[in-house]
């Protein structure tokens, strides 16, 4: 790209924080509640994949404080451990959802950051479905205007369009205003990364969930969660 782009960040920024629930349609809706369905389903049934079991155990000695639970174990970590791990699960098995268009598995990058903060304040359903259905449409509409040619040149897109998603979602559920937001998703930005060519046993989903635990690190700070 030449010139200055910042009005393509601005305009992400104005969609998520201006984004009401009010004019979500029925239909979408209802495919956030099946897509939130999706992702727990898939955390549970890949809860006590091998690679979930070298994760906790990797991890296990630098938990932080109890906030946070992991879909389908007993350990109870700090916030951003949580998120990290429930995404690990979510995509082990390869059954979560995909959009098309993309080639992406929305939900695993954006749904775990919003039930680890959900943890640490109040939060209604209609909140937490509202900021998950914008964190999937943002991460999309990024995907999107890659593709084909970001996938085809080998980058791992679910994490590096499913950062901005995680970053969309996780502002517009702790309230973050436009500028707020854009800063959100300029740290989603600096942390975007991940190569196909990298696929080997346990790093495909490592990869893309190691966006949740920067992404949370940033927000936190963005809103001083």
């Amino acid at each position: 790209m030449t010139g200055d782009q910042s009005h393509v960040t601005n305009s992400l920024a104005q969609f998520v924080a201006g984004s009401h629930w009010g004019t979500i349609p029925p239909d979408v809706r209802c495919e956030g509640v099946r897509g939130l369905l999706n992702f727990v389903g898939c955390a549970l049934g890949g809860a006590r994949d091998e690679a979930m079991d070298i994760a906790v155990t990797v991890l296990a000695p630098f938990f932080g404080a109890p906030r946070a639970i992991v879909i389908g174990r007993g350990e109870r970590p700090d916030a951003l451990n949580a998120a990290f791990l429930n995404a690990v699960s979510a995509n082990v098995l390869e059954y979560d959802d995909t959009h098309l268009g993309t080639v992406m598995h929305p939900a695993a990058p954006v749904a775990p950051g919003l039930f680890a903060l959900a943890e640490l304040r109040p939060v209604s359903g209609h909140e937490l479905l509202h900021a998950f259905i914008v964190g999937v449409e943002t991460s999309c509409r990024v995907g999107l205007a890659v593709m084909p040619t970001h996938y085809r040149r080998g980058w791992h897109i679910t994490a590096t369009c499913g950062i901005f998603g995680a970053a969309a979602a996780c502002a517009r559920l702790i309230g973050l205003d436009v500028r707020r937001t854009a800063w959100a998703l300029g740290h989603a930005a600096t942390q975007s990364a991940s190569c196909r060519k990298s696929w080997q046993h346990v790093q495909k989903p490592w990869s893309r969930q190691r966006r949740q635990e920067r992404v949370g690190r940033g927000t936190a700070g963005r809103g001083q969660v």
